[in-house]
């Protein structure tokens, strides 16, 4: 596994569960770019949207793929 410098992807249960339901050549090039993501965490996102409890969800697009952090 790729080191991340102390910082690692963590998906929630419906977040992973999407992952596992793709085909495992895409599984692969998700969690490669969630390791990517997690080796530069400061790359600035694509868009931010404030979520319900204030907190402001960056939203980065990859391969099309949108990761949310």
């Amino acid at each position: 596994m790729a080191e991340t410098h102390g910082y690692h992807p963590v998906f929630s249960d419906l977040a992973a569960e999407s992952i596992l339901a793709l085909p495992r050549r895409k599984q692969r090039i998700v969690m490669d770019r969630a390791y990517e993501l997690a080796r530069w965490p400061f790359i600035r996102s694509d868009y931010i949207i404030t979520d319900t409890n204030g907190r402001p969800i960056e939203h980065l697009l990859v391969d099309g793929i949108i990761f949310s952090y």
